[in-house]
């Protein structure tokens, strides 16, 4: 394992309207082109996810949340204080839901040194139609949040020189 590298991870379906939320997301971040991070499409298996984090030392990933807040509005989960609320990932569009797969990674012992989730409320997840302006902003606000958070941490752990 690289020493601080980092992944990011967008779940979701680009034909399901705002299920797309996280592969959005992702396609922002990817064009930044950060060094040290790699970015994936995890599509809408989540039984992927552990590939993707299996050699980095922090993962986020992005994907859309149904739980009645308003549309847009974006969620941020740190894995390692616990579960995700079940009354906020209960339902889902992937095979296996996100809970459900983070909770595999904890009980196998697969969790990487640092997770962090970072869900977007959507709207509209019809079949065939495109993401919501309303789901694009809260996506595009993720990406911000996101890059803010490993910009603080970098900072964080930056040596001064003498």
């Amino acid at each position: 394992m690289s020493k601080g590298r980092i992944c990011v991870i967008g779940v979701g379906n680009e034909q399901r309207g705002d299920d797309a939320i996280g592969l959005h997301a992702a396609r922002l971040i990817a064009r930044r082109q950060i060094a040290g991070m790699d970015v994936f499409e995890a599509g809408d298996d989540t039984t992927t996810l552990m590939d993707f984090w299996a050699e980095v030392d922090t993962a986020y990933v992005i994907d859309a949340i149904r739980c009645g807040h308003d549309r847009g509005c974006v969620h941020r989960f740190d894995l390692h204080d616990g579960p995700l609320p079940a009354t906020r990932f209960s339902a889902s569009t992937h095979t296996i839901g996100l809970g459900q797969a983070f909770e595999l990674a904890r009980s196998l012992n697969a969790l990487p040194p640092r997770l962090v989730l970072y869900a977007v409320e959507g709207e509209r997840f019809d079949a065939g139609i495109a993401l919501s302006t309303r789901a694009k902003a809260g996506a595009d606000e993720a990406v911000a949040r996101l890059l803010a958070e490993i910009d603080s941490s970098k900072r964080e752990t930056e040596v001064p020189h003498a």
